[in-house]
């Protein structure tokens, strides 16, 4: 899933972020998931990736 944006003050963000099968909910496969759930799935992958630990 690629996801990029900008804000107002000029950063940026360009990212692929990989979904497995074991990242969807309640057994579900790919055909079952909304384009929505996918792109939410992604950013809340990418927020546990960036996140200061």
């Amino acid at each position: 899933m690629g996801l990029y944006g900008s804000d107002s003050n000029g950063n940026f963000v360009n990212v692929t972020i990989k979904i497995e099968l074991s990242d969807l909910t309640d057994g579900k496969v790919f055909e079952q998931t909304s384009q929505s759930d996918l792109e939410n799935i992604a950013k809340n992958k990418l927020v546990e990736i960036v996140a200061v630990k």
